[in-house]
């Protein structure tokens, strides 16, 4: 249990929330609809978004999620690029 303990989710905590919610990397509705239901904003599913995670690709890069109209892209991109962030409860 987190004791509401908020933090950066990491690539790996990104695919846990999609699974835990009936979805994978490949479907995040199951999520949406969790967030929503709690109160909480969707995420914008235009691709116009990219949350940055905790987790780094090398030392110049960190993995990114991106949302695209019910499919959610890991990639990678520069660190020094600005992204969003989106906390999550620790788990």
């Amino acid at each position: 249990f987190s004791n509401g303990t908020w933090k950066l989710p990491t690539k790996d905590e990104w695919k846990q929330m999609f699974s835990a919610n009936g979805g994978d990397e490949g479907s995040y509705n199951g999520l949406n609809t969790a967030i929503t239901t709690a109160g909480g904003t969707a995420f914008p599913d235009d691709g116009t978004v990219t949350y940055l995670s905790s987790s780094e690709y090398d030392s110049d890069r960190a993995y990114t999620m991106q949302f695209y109209y019910g499919y959610a892209n890991l990639s990678n991109d520069w660190k020094v690029n600005e992204r969003y962030v989106r906390a999550c409860l620790a788990f």
